[in-house]
C-alpha cells in the first residue's frame, strides 16, 4: 500500500513539474504569439479592404449606396463634408 502511495506521488510531482515546464515555454513564446496575432489581423483587414474596392468597381455600385474606400480616405483627407444621404434625416431638417 505504501509502495502504491509513493508510486503515485511521484507521478503526481513529474506531472507538475512538466506542466510548469510547459508554462515556462508558453511565456517564452508568447510575444511570438502576439506578432503572428497581429499579422494575421492586418493581412485580413487589408484582405477585406481590397475586396471591397475591386467589388465596388466590378458592380458599379453608387456611391451613395456604399462608397469605396478610396473614395472614404480621398474624402477623410479634403475634410469635406458626407452627403445628405449619409448625415441622417434630422440633421437635414434641423438645419434647412
Amino acid at each position: 500500500m505504501r509502495d502504491r502511495l509513493a508510486r503515485s506521488a511521484a507521478l503526481g510531482n513529474e506531472a507538475r513539474r512538466k506542466k510548469s515546464a510547459n508554462k515556462e515555454h508558453m511565456v517564452s513564446s508568447d510575444g511570438m504569439r502576439s506578432v503572428r496575432s497581429l499579422a494575421i489581423i492586418l493581412i485580413v483587414h487589408l484582405a477585406v479592404i481590397v475586396l471591397w474596392q475591386v467589388l465596388v468597381d466590378a458592380f458599379h455600385v453608387p456611391k451613395f449606396v456604399l462608397p469605396s474606400p478610396l473614395a472614404t480616405v480621398a474624402s477623410a483627407v479634403s475634410g469635406s463634408k458626407p452627403p445628405a444621404a449619409m448625415v441622417g434625416p434630422r440633421k437635414i431638417l434641423l438645419n434647412s
